[in-house]
């Protein structure tokens, strides 16, 4: 306080109530205490911050008489945990105070010049990263579909961001083999985009309030290629805790968060075994490739059947392409009936 003033002069410290931090005697967050005596600060009348509580308050300091400044330091002390949370603030606030007593107030001549101060409480425990696959646990067609859901261990609050690397592979896979998108629907994937991915190293970006999953869907390419065995086995994983081009440390990253991210100890990679879609082949046959022309108008010709093997149970559409030296028409050589 300048100048200092002949008399003591009363003022309210508060702990707001837009603090995000939880006040406790023996911590959850932070405690106060006066650094001369060892004890915490308690107030006066209806305004009390009661020790132990967690509901916000204000306790009276006073510059003493010619000083200009309390005799005695108010401590904010963290206490630790091993919890992941975002990062927490505990805002102080310099109030006026007001009592019965004309000798203990803030005189109407003082004026409070800097009246809020903010402490950041930064949170120092990972965010834990997990993968998982959705959509069962045996091999899969090269036409069909992998689920896999890349969770958080807490949803992120505003201005948060995690990036998350992810690597695809296997023995003899590469990136003509699968192709990988968000599923859609469901109401999942908030605050979540997908980046890099038609290369090995995909990457995931979970920003701002409420991100913390993301369901995706990596398809095999149906290529009509036996390969080894007639199988191939994918390996999906979470980037590795390091600083590595594919680590989760990488100094590139938007990572943000206090304590950063790290991959689950052990829910960071799956394999799947991907079998060769087996391919159908179309074909044409004839009952008899020759016939007499005949006097009549019609004449019984010739069966043309086409024939899927294996059988194929979905629609298809093909051309028939006729040819030689006959002509084809109502009133020529030939035309088309067509049986079911």
């Amino acid at each position: 306080m300048a100048p200092a003033r002949s008399s003591n002069t009363f003022f309210l410290v508060c702990i707001d109530p837009g603090s995000t931090a939880t006040y406790l005697r023996e911590g959850r967050d932070f405690i106060l205490r006066t650094g001369s005596r060892n004890s915490f600060i308690v107030g006066v009348g209806s305004t009390t911050q009661t020790e132990g509580t967690t509901t916000p308050g204000c306790t009276a300091v006073v510059v003493g008489a010619n000083a200009t400044s309390t005799g005695t330091t108010y401590n904010i002390r963290t206490d630790g945990d091993t919890t992941d949370e975002p990062d927490e603030t505990v805002v102080l606030t310099l109030a006026r105070l007001t009592t019965s007593s004309s000798s203990v107030n803030t005189p109407n001549g003082v004026g409070i010049t800097t009246g809020r101060v903010t402490y950041t409480i930064t949170d120092d425990d990972p965010t834990i990263v997990s993968l998982a696959r959705i959509d069962g646990t045996g091999a899969v067609s090269e036409t069909g579909t992998i689920g896999l859901t890349v969770s958080l261990s807490r949803p992120l609050i505003a201005g948060e961001i995690i990036d998350v690397p992810l690597a695809i592979g296997g023995t003899g896979v590469t990136t003509d083999d699968w192709s990988l998108a968000p599923a859609i629907g469901g109401g999942f994937n908030t605050g979540v985009t997908l980046s890099a991915q038609t290369t090995a190293m995909p990457q995931l970006r979970f920003s701002g309030v409420g991100a913390q999953t993301a369901n995706l869907v990596l398809s095999p390419t149906f290529d009509g290629t036996a390969e080894g065995g007639g199988t191939e086995t994918y390996t999906i994983a979470l980037g590795p805790n390091d600083a590595s081009a594919n680590g989760f440390d990488l100094a590139s990253r938007g990572t943000n968060v206090g304590g950063g991210a790290d991959p689950h100890a052990s829910a960071n990679t799956f394999d799947v075994m991907v079998t060769d879609a087996v391919p159908h082949t179309v074909s044409i046959s004839l009952d008899r490739t020759m016939a007499a022309e005949g006097d009549a108008d019609i004449t019984d010709g010739a069966t043309v059947t086409v024939t899927f093997d294996p059988p194929y149970t979905g629609g298809f559409t093909f051309d028939i392409c006729p040819g030689g030296t006959a002509t084809r028409g109502d009133s020529a050589d030939w035309r088309y009936t067509q049986h079911r």
